[in-house]
């Protein structure tokens, strides 16, 4: 009950102005000389398994889609615009338990009977501070994802992610429940919606989508709040939606937030890092995209 008044207190804050400021907490942004080929274990270029922590990586061919919805509506995940983005790695599974005690050393789940069950009650910023010791123990680039990225996955990766609410049951018998729980989308990633409400790199802000670049968007630069996606297994089948968006500050943590990494693919000819995305590739991209198939996750 508690955990339902918050999310509906936090989509009513939706449509309240966020007072403008720095982003709180600057992410972890990675040297690319250390990631290559050479310090991966890639098979085939689709895959691959960081040998430290076991967490598993699955290719993600980038390309353009329709982001957000088209209806007008109480949500602020409109207008649906054009974005594209480029390859990358992403988090075959949310990071679990096991995962995080390898790296951190201690498990912060207040259900922490389940290695293999997604860690959470962890803050942005503690998703952070794993981050750093990961990449200070590998030498290999990881991060939260970029809304952007975490929506293509789900929209591009093929519908059958809708089986990731299975996790969010509709009997009352609601509960954390082990990684895999799902059928994998066309990616090879699996329990994006219904799992946890997973961080991702960006902050927020409800009128983001309005001014959005159309390449590799990466949230807004000021926002007092970060942002969450995908529903939890504490949320009702109804209220799960790919496009649905959440807001929390970086230091919240609760039973139903966890997070998945990806690992930017620094091997791909059509590889950026944001800092040479130009301002002309920013200027004058947003268009309105065509309606969305939206009713296939519903």
């Amino acid at each position: 009950m508690k955990k339902t008044f918050v999310i509906l207190f936090m989509m009513l804050q939706s449509f309240a102005s966020v007072a403008s400021q720095a982003c709180e907490d600057t992410p972890i942004i990675v040297a690319s000389a250390a990631y290559t080929s050479s310090n991966m274990a890639i098979a085939p270029g689709l895959a691959f398994s960081d040998a430290d922590s076991g967490i598993e990586f699955v290719r993600v061919a980038g390309g353009c889609y329709c982001m957000g919805i088209v209806e007008n509506g109480t949500r602020d995940a409109v207008p649906s615009h054009q974005v594209c983005v480029d390859d990358y790695y992403m988090g075959k599974y949310e990071v679990t338990q096991a995962q995080w005690r390898a790296i951190m050393g201690s498990n912060p789940s207040e259900m922490n009977s389940c290695d293999n069950c997604p860690v959470v009650d962890v803050s942005w910023r503690e998703a952070q501070e794993f981050i750093r010791r990961l990449t200070a123990r590998t030498g290999k680039s990881y991060r939260l994802p970029t809304e952007a990225e975490w929506e293509y996955a789900v929209q591009i990766g093929g519908t059958q992610e809708k089986n990731g609410t299975m996790n969010a049951s509709s009997d009352r018998k609601r509960e954390l429940r082990p990684v895999g729980g799902s059928q994998p989308n066309s990616f090879g990633i699996h329990d994006m919606l219904g799992s946890v409400w997973e961080w991702t790199n960006d902050c927020y802000d409800k009128n983001y989508y309005k001014d959005s670049p159309k390449y590799n968007p990466e949230g807004p630069p000021d926002g007092s709040y970060r942002t969450l996606r995908g529903g939890s297994w504490d949320d009702t089948q109804q209220s799960i939606q790919p496009t649905l968006r959440a807001k929390y500050e970086p230091w919240i943590k609760r039973s139903w937030v966890g997070f998945r990494l990806i690992s930017p693919d620094q091997t791909s000819a059509k590889f950026k890092t944001p800092a040479v995305l130009t301002a002309d590739e920013n200027a004058g991209q947003n268009r309105q995209c065509g309606p969305l198939q939206q009713a296939l996750f519903r």
